[in-house]
């Protein structure tokens, strides 16, 4: 097996753009702001702060990278959607059993869990998708 380097970048920049959208102001922004106990985004004050950027950045590398491998292992016996089945199963499983730490330890909201889950999975989907057909 080997990285595929170019399927990877592509699936970083798709997933970090559709993590762009899923958190603006006019989708879930407001809400998941709310819920973490932040202020509201603003206009003039919409950036996110680098440090958590490069985080963010870095634990969707690893991800792709990681959804990459297992791609190549599974994808040439599968059809495309036995691939997204496998990817929902991935995300559900892995994705939003971790995620769920946060309502059962450090009691945040529901609401919190289903945006954050969502948005994951989702991702997971869209970058299976384009490692899929590229």
């Amino acid at each position: 097996m080997e990285i595929q380097i170019l399927k990877i970048i592509v699936c970083i920049i798709f997933s970090m753009f559709f993590g762009y959208l899923w958190y603006s102001p006019a989708i879930f922004a407001g809400t998941w702001a709310k819920e973490v106990g932040m202020p509201m985004p603003t206009k003039e004050k919409c950036c996110m702060p680098k440090k958590q950027l490069f985080f963010t950045f870095l634990q969707t590398f690893i991800t792709i990278t990681a959804l990459n491998l297992l791609l190549q292992k599974t994808q040439y016996q599968q059809s495309l959607y036995q691939t997204l089945c496998t990817e929902s199963l991935l995300g559900v499983g892995i994705t939003s059993t971790t995620i769920a730490n946060g309502p059962i330890w450090r009691r945040d909201s529901l609401k919190f869990f289903s945006i954050t889950s969502i948005h994951s999975i989702l991702s997971l989907l869209l970058c299976a998708t384009i490692m899929y057909y590229m």
